[in-house]
């Protein structure tokens, strides 16, 4: 019966199923596809000699048995080498083992047909993280995206230059991307599998670091007190110390509060007890407004915080009931929806415990716009934008209030197409996510300045 021969993959080194009856075999782990040739390279009685070829103009490279087979046809004498590839390693099981590795980044390959490397999407449902990556002083991005080169298509967490939307470094994507939460944490990235192993990057050119196994799936990563350090909560109830220069860990000491850092997966294990606003820019609180009651495996009611927080009732403003407050230099950023009436999108600032304005979302008559509070809602300097949608119409809007007296700035077609997946803010600039890119608004005026990943027809 034909022998199936383990060998390498010639694209990610990783352990490759050969069935000698084949014409190809695929690697599990990074999809990409080998032409295999045995015939006439096999003596009776022995092992196959396969050769795998690795796509493209790239040197095909000869894997099986340790042997050396020589055939004479026809007075010819054909000698073909090979050598035994080694199951790839598995995961430790060592809870505090940290692997120095060999990084995984790749740029940007050169622009001809056959090897020009493509964005073909940025996941725009997981929150870009925004940092400063090249040390230009501009807020970069990074986001994990869909790439492809020629045949070829897989996932990785890629950085773009905020100043000119060009591709700086990837970093492949583990195999469970979609589980994957990454983080920015004292000038590292790092990755959090929900294989419970991270892996800290530099973020000058994306090198792997390290990598370390935690024993248990890890939940989160949160704020440490102790410098270049993270905390992350563990699910068999451990809170594990983290430094990100080396990946060592330590057992820290269990808390009530766990301040999580901004990530690509903001909804992830989301606690409803939790009623901070994610979508508060960092250094603004923001909380939910209302209470929450909740049935299931568990039975409770959360109260409300914003009356508490705030020191006044924000809905007895008079025409609102607020969803959400954000404390501001300036005083709270109510949002919200008019009330009583239909509850179309609003808008308003409190300073101390009055009203300083309010305004409606949509231009125009209010009641044309579908009922709910804004969607998206970013706070860039003193400039508010908000978006909302008509209902007789697919197209997104968005607008730009003054923060200081409510005076409606610009109002523009959302880019991207007939949905908004979510938008932050960067100095000067409004970041609106959509249709698998990013498209970069100037906070002033709303226009658009660049779009980064794919550009829509």
């Amino acid at each position: 019966m034909p022998q199936v021969i383990p060998a390498r993959c010639p694209h990610c080194g990783a352990s490759l199923k050969v069935d000698p009856r084949a014409d190809s075999a695929t690697c599990a782990y990074c999809g990409t596809t080998s032409l295999l040739r045995s015939k006439g390279t096999v003596a009776p009685g022995g092992a196959p000699v396969i050769i795998v070829a690795s796509g493209g103009a790239k040197p095909l490279v000869i894997v099986g048995l340790v042997m050396v087979v020589v055939m004479v046809l026809v007075g010819v004498g054909v000698m073909s080498v090979t050598s035994r590839s080694e199951p790839a390693p598995a995961p430790s099981r060592n809870p505090v083992e940290v692997r120095p590795v060999e990084p995984v980044v790749r740029p940007p390959a050169p622009s001809d047909d056959a090897t020009r490397l493509e964005v073909e999407r940025l996941e725009t449902g997981r929150r870009p993280l925004l940092a400063d990556i090249n040390g230009d002083a501009t807020v970069d991005v990074l986001v994990l995206a869909r790439l492809h080169m020629g045949e070829r298509r897989w996932g990785a967490f890629t950085a773009f230059s905020g100043a000119t939307g060009e591709l700086l470094w990837y970093v492949d994507a583990p195999e469970d991307a979609q589980g994957t939460v990454a983080a920015v944490a004292n000038g590292r990235l790092l990755l959090l599998t929900d294989a419970g192993q991270i892996s800290g990057h530099e973020l000058a050119a994306g090198k792997q670091q390290w990598s370390t196994a935690l024993g248990d799936r890890g939940l989160r990563f949160c704020a440490a007190t102790e410098p270049d350090s993270v905390l992350v909560p563990t699910a068999d109830e451990r809170v594990l110390l983290l430094d990100v220069k080396t990946g060592k860990q330590a057992p820290a000491q269990p808390s009530a509060s766990c301040r999580p850092l901004p990530s690509d997966q903001e909804f992830k294990d989301y606690d409803p007890r939790n009623r901070s606003d994610p979508r508060a820019p960092a250094g603004v609180t923001g909380v939910h407004c209302g209470s929450v009651r909740v049935m299931g495996s568990e039975n409770f009611t959360v109260a409300d915080e914003c009356r508490k927080l705030a020191g006044f009732d924000p809905d007895r403003l008079g025409g609102l009931v607020a969803h959400a407050l954000w404390q501001t230099p300036r005083g709270w950023l109510v949002i919200g929806v008019r009330d009583p009436g239909t509850h179309t999108p609003l808008v308003a600032r409190v300073q101390g415990k009055a009203l300083a304005w309010k305004a409606d979302v949509p231009e125009g008559n209010p009641l044309l716009a579908s009922e709910g509070g804004p969607s998206p809602i970013v706070l860039a300097g003193d400039v508010i934008v908000a978006g909302y949608r008509l209902r007789t119409g697919q197209q997104p809007w968005l607008t730009g209030f003054s923060l200081e007296d409510g005076k409606r700035l610009w109002h523009v077609e959302a880019p991207g197409g007939k949905s908004i997946d979510g938008a932050a803010a960067a100095p000067g600039q409004v970041l609106v996510y959509a249709d698998g890119s990013i498209f970069v608004l100037d906070a002033a005026t709303g226009a658009l300045l660049r779009t980064i990943g794919p550009r829509t027809p």
